[in-house]
């Protein structure tokens, strides 16, 4: 498979695939025009890269919006993040675990919960 098919695949611009596999724009547009070729050991990642991107594509499925879902509450609403993230909390009647918390914990209290 050259570049340009695995591109085609992906259904991407040469721009979209540059900037989805960190290469240069140049670079690609020249792989495709032949004016340079790509390394083998290149073109065999970006090969295995195009392959396992358009399984997950076909496997993963997007979440459908659901209309009995609420709102969680907005970030402006609330002065401090811990209040938001509390309210947070409750609206989803789960707890939200903090990291920094155990990091408060003095070492002696630390070293109990573990």
């Amino acid at each position: 498979m050259d570049i340009r098919e695995m591109r085609n695949r992906l259904g991407e611009t040469q721009s979209e695939f540059a900037d989805r596999y960190h290469i240069p724009f140049r670079t690609i547009q020249n792989w495709e025009v032949g004016a340079r070729v790509p390394p083998a050991y290149i073109k065999s990642l970006l090969e295995d890269r195009v392959r396992a991107d358009l399984v997950n594509r076909r496997t993963v499925a997007l979440p459908k919006y659901d209309p009995k879902k609420v709102d969680l509450p907005k970030r402006g609403d609330f002065i401090g993040s811990l209040s938001w993230l509390r309210a947070v909390g409750e609206q989803i009647g789960q707890p939200i675990i903090f990291a920094l918390d155990e990091a408060r914990l003095p070492w002696r209290e630390r070293s109990l919960c573990a």
